[in-house]
């Protein structure tokens, strides 16, 4: 009996003992928890705060967000406008100044704006000067480029060489009335020891002279040439009907008028460039 009782209280004890080390396991093991828990939530924190930083001194060796780039229509607006007007006013400089007295400070202080600011909009005096005779001879500041605009395509809608000839001459005439004075103002200085206005030059010419063998290939593949003439040489010939010193000897130094030089001009490719009826 006795036996049995202190049996009961051992079993008792026992049963006790085991409670208390099950609620203090489950205790260390949700303290655990908790503490991972609690370890998992700040790692998030500092990785979150890292990761979202905008201010002026972002964490060495950490990760930075990017603000995401936004440039409100207004602004692009106001760029679009600042550099038209830098243009305006760098054309007004070179057809009164000449090539050689402009600056960009000149430039800066007649636009109202900083030089900096004609860096960012245009680039140096070499850009500016390309990007104002763009503008002339496009007839507007759009990135599209000459050879799928309407004018050159009218020229490849032609039904024949003469007039595939004819109206290139005509849109050449046109573009020469928008670039003339300008080109007549730098090539009559001349590039002198300028590498900038040397390259300029290069560059229009090199970019006429694509225009031309465009034309020429055209004409080559749909109608012909004469028999007597290559692509390359039916382009030098084109090429240099075209150039501007032609145009400038002969309206400006000569006193012709557009519409003669593109009568001529016509006469003088079409004879040349195209088959004669019966070959």
């Amino acid at each position: 009996m006795v036996d049995e009782v202190v049996g009961d209280h051992l079993g008792d004890s026992v049963q006790l003992a085991g409670v208390d080390r099950v609620e203090d396991a489950m205790h260390r093991r949700q303290s655990g928890v908790r503490s991972v828990v609690h370890e998992g939530f700040l790692w998030a924190m500092i990785l979150a705060r890292r990761l979202f930083q905008w201010n002026d001194n972002p964490p060495k060796g950490g990760l930075v967000s990017t603000p995401r780039s936004y440039v409100s229509p207004q602004r692009e607006q106001a760029a679009r406008e600042t550099r038209a007007r830098v243009l305006a006013t760098a054309k007004d400089q070179l057809l009164r100044h000449g090539y050689h007295s402009m600056t960009v400070a000149s430039l800066a202080r007649e636009a109202g704006v900083s030089p900096q600011t004609i860096y960012n909009s245009v680039g140096g005096k070499a850009a500016v000067v390309k990007a104002v005779y763009d503008v002339l001879l496009a007839g507007d500041d759009e990135p599209e480029p000459i050879a799928i605009r309407p004018m050159m395509t009218r020229v490849f809608e032609q039904p024949d060489a003469a007039s595939t000839l004819r109206a290139y001459i005509h849109m050449g005439c046109l573009m020469y009335h928008r670039v003339g004075p300008l080109l007549g103002v730098l090539l009559g200085e001349g590039p002198g020891a300028d590498r900038a206005l040397t390259e300029f030059v290069d560059t229009i010419e090199r970019e006429r002279r694509t225009g031309n063998a465009s034309v020429v290939r055209h004409i080559a593949d749909r109608f012909g040439l004469p028999d007597t003439l290559t692509p390359t040489t039916a382009t030098d010939i084109l090429w240099t009907a075209t150039s501007i010193e032609v145009a400038d000897r002969l309206v400006r130094r000569c006193g012709w008028s557009l519409e003669q030089l593109e009568a001529w001009l016509g006469d003088v490719v079409v004879d040349t460039l195209t088959v004669e009826e019966g070959q």
